[in-house]
This record gives C-alpha cells, sequence and structure tokens, in this order.
C-alpha cells in the first residue's frame, strides 16, 4: 500500500490518500516472478510446478499505468483526503489462462 501524504494547504494539518498497488508488470522483472518463472520453463522446456489449480487469478497492470494513477491521486488531493484507492487493471486472468496464453506465443 502507497501513503500519499502532504500538508493540507487549507489547514496546518497532513492529509492523507491510500493508494492499493496490486499486481504490477514491468520490463526487466525479478527472475523469481511467474511470469519470468514460467517462461524461462518454457523456453528450456522445463516443468511448470502450480501451486493449488492454477485457478488463482489476479489482474495485470503496468508500471506506467500505476504511475499514472498515483500522479492523478496526488493532483486531485484536495478532492479525495482520507479515500483509499485500488490501482489495477481491470483484466482479470487465472494462472492457467497465463499459461496457455504463454505457450501459444512461446510455441
Amino acid at each position: 500500500m502507497l501513503l500519499l501524504l502532504y500538508p493540507s494547504e487549507k489547514s496546518l494539518t497532513m492529509s492523507t490518500i491510500f493508494l492499493e498497488v496490486l499486481f504490477r508488470v514491468r520490463p526487466r522483472q525479478r527472475p523469481d516472478t511467474a511470469y519470468h518463472v514460467f517462461i524461462r520453463a518454457l523456453l528450456q522446456d522445463e516443468p511448470i510446478t502450480i501451486f493449488g489449480d492454477g485457478g488463482q487469478s489476479c489482474s495485470n497492470t503496468f508500471i506506467a499505468d500505476y504511475v499514472q494513477g498515483i500522479l492523478l491521486a496526488f493532483e486531485k488531493r484536495e478532492q479525495r483526503v482520507g479515500e483509499v484507492f485500488n490501482l489495477g487493471g481491470g483484466s482479470v486472468v487465472t494462472v492457467n489462462q497465463v499459461l496457455v496464453i504463454l505457450a501459444e506465443l512461446i510455441g
């Protein structure tokens, strides 16, 4: 969770906006992230371990979209004091769906 804490323009108090950052996608991801592990295993024809039934889901959001959301929240901060915003994409995929898509792309 990100917390925007800033001095209020109208009084001598501090104001806050809470931003919940959900699953993010970015260039040069860490090697321990699911997408990195899945892609490496597919490229090297290695088995992929799935925990659970693969029905776990997440919403993928590119990091630049998070930055845009954070900047917008800060620009509108006086109208949104004390509110909580979940920053995330609107498209939800399961682990199984991700693996099918990656397998199709990689061949």
